[in-house]
């Protein structure tokens, strides 16, 4: 069996079982929200996130499947680049950059606030939310430039801080996050759909740093966490007050556990026997390669045939060389490392891991596959490279893109329209 192929047929598999117009149909044919809608004198609809383009189009067939799209007297989506399909009767669609903010992170963040001071105040407000909105749309408080949000989220991405650290920072910075938005909208009733990409208590409120949540934190703890992550930053800012919010419901309709579940449907369709043996992963990329590598080694101690682990999360990554790629791509790399131990087995195991939104770092991969040999193939084909000798260097240089595209073990699908987190994969035949 070609294990590559294989490997990209049960990603594809998991990314359809996840997309956001299917579960947030399920979610609101649950909910019957159509009543709700019917209730409503009209509807205002914002679509957030790299699944922002997504969340958006499966609203508004949800309701012009029950016949209600009339409801919407305005919409609002912000999505990456590239992921818009085609305009939406009443929708203003501004697609913006990912992870760093740019002008037209910007132009979303002002047209935003232009339209909700037009919006009357009965009514009934829609808010679909996906990770990456943190830098799609950005409204950054008077004092603080784009280039000074820019370095500063260039710098907090490569600290190794975890993700509600960084949103925690962010939602001082912004008139959007930490409840900008849910103050924007006071006092209109509002109803949020999340897809969640956030891991741990409280997951919500720093989904694309919570812009329907209030902020509780002190403005110490911003300084606290720049000093502790040694992020230069002499500016004092005085921070705005965000505090008054008319969110009336909000439901997760999608996040890590889930994605896992249908991975684990997807290769239990082909006939292996799978199991999940963690999720919600939020520590060290070191400490997560340690725990799937032994996971593996315990595994292959005593094998049994169509068998798969599964591993989820989001781990942190401390980049220290100069080198191109994301979490993903250099997870993959690490554990190729553990693999090539196991050269006995060299057509029948092999490890995967990817971004479900499709996106790994900076960079058009989504994440990798490697095998047995992956090591030894890097090493064969590096030997007249300029920079490197060894994949050991490439590893070094956090230039694990280099050295996956090497042996062609990039995954390239482009964005998937949906985001939960990171799924790992390890399969023997």
């Amino acid at each position: 069996m070609d294990l590559k192929n294989f490997a990209l047929n049960i990603l594809r598999r998991t990314i359809q079982k996840i997309q956001p117009d299917f579960l947030l149909k399920q979610k609101l044919e649950e909910l019957n929200f159509y009543k709700t809608v019917e209730a409503s004198s009209n509807l205002f609809v914002i679509s957030l996130g790299k699944a922002g383009f997504t969340m958006g189009i499966s609203f508004y067939d949800y309701l012009k499947q029950h016949h209600l799209n009339n409801k919407i007297l305005k919409g609002f989506i912000c999505t990456p680049y590239h992921t818009k399909k085609f305009d939406i009767d009443g929708f203003e669609i501004i697609e913006s950059s990912h992870p760093y903010p740019d002008k037209n992170s910007l132009l979303a963040g002002e047209r935003l606030f232009e339209i909700t001071q037009t919006i009357p105040k009965e009514t009934t407000i829609i808010v679909l939310l996906s990770g990456g909105a943190s830098s799609l749309i950005e409204k950054p408080i008077d004092t603080i430039s784009l280039e000074e949000i820019q370095h500063l989220t260039e710098k907090l991405l490569k600290s190794g801080a975890t993700i509600q650290e960084i949103n925690t920072i962010r939602k001082k910075l912004s008139l959007i996050k930490g409840g900008g938005l849910a103050e924007m909208l006071y006092p209109r009733d509002v109803y949020q759909f999340l897809l969640s990409d956030v891991i741990g208590p409280n997951a919500e409120e720093y989904v694309s740093s919570g812009p329907m949540y209030p902020d509780k934190t002190s403005d110490e703890k911003v300084y606290q966490l720049l000093e502790q992550y040694s992020i230069e930053w002499s500016k004092k800012i005085l921070f705005p007050q965000k505090n008054r919010t008319s969110l009336k419901s909000s439901y997760t309709i999608g996040n890590n556990e889930i994605a896992a579940q249908k991975l684990k449907e997807s290769l239990i369709e082909e006939g292996y026997r799978a199991e999940i043996l963690r999720i919600n992963f939020t520590g060290n990329l070191v400490q997560y390669e340690q725990i799937i590598s032994n996971d593996i080694k315990n595994f292959l101690e005593k094998p049994k045939n169509k068998h798969a682990l599964i591993w989820g999360g989001e781990p942190t990554i401390r980049i220290t060389g100069t080198g191109i790629g994301g979490r993903n791509q250099e997870l993959c790399l690490r554990i190729a490392f553990c693999l090539k131990e196991f050269s006995q087995y060299k057509e029948k195991i092999l490890f995967s891991s990817f971004g479900t939104d499709g996106i790994d770092g900076p960079t058009d991969s989504a994440g990798g596959i490697v095998f047995c040999d992956s090591v030894q193939k890097i090493n064969d084909l590096i030997k007249n490279h300029q920079e490197y000798s060894s994949a050991e260097d490439l590893l070094r240089n956090n230039d694990s893109y280099t050295a996956l595209n090497l042996i062609d073990g990039l995954i390239k699908i482009g964005p998937t329209g949906t985001n939960l987190n990171d799924l790992s994969f390890f399969v023997y035949d």
